[in-house]
């Protein structure tokens, strides 16, 4: 995997997200990584504005992977490269 990029900014004509995506990204190959703790579970107003993004984020083309707190490392690690590399061999 190459560089990472820090919340990268994602473009859109009219959308009313402040442009950013989850982090980690890789912007090349439009593959995005969120981690959700518990606050995206028990805030309603945080688990509505994050299903929003990320439909929002998958409609413009990004590969969008979730983690949440309760997945093990080497679950997480196999999720990303299969999602990378799927995206490597279009």
């Amino acid at each position: 995997m190459d560089d990472t990029a820090i919340m990268p900014n994602v473009y859109c004509g009219r959308c009313r997200f402040s442009g950013r995506t989850a982090t980690p990204s890789w912007e090349d190959i439009m593959l995005t990584v969120e981690y959700d703790g518990d606050q995206h579970r028990t805030s309603w107003p945080q688990f509505v504005k994050d299903a929003e993004r990320i439909e929002y984020i998958q409609q413009v083309g990004w590969t969008h992977v979730k983690v949440l707190a309760e997945h093990r490392d080497h679950n997480v690690i196999r999720r990303v490269q299969r999602a990378w590399d799927a995206l490597i061999l279009r």
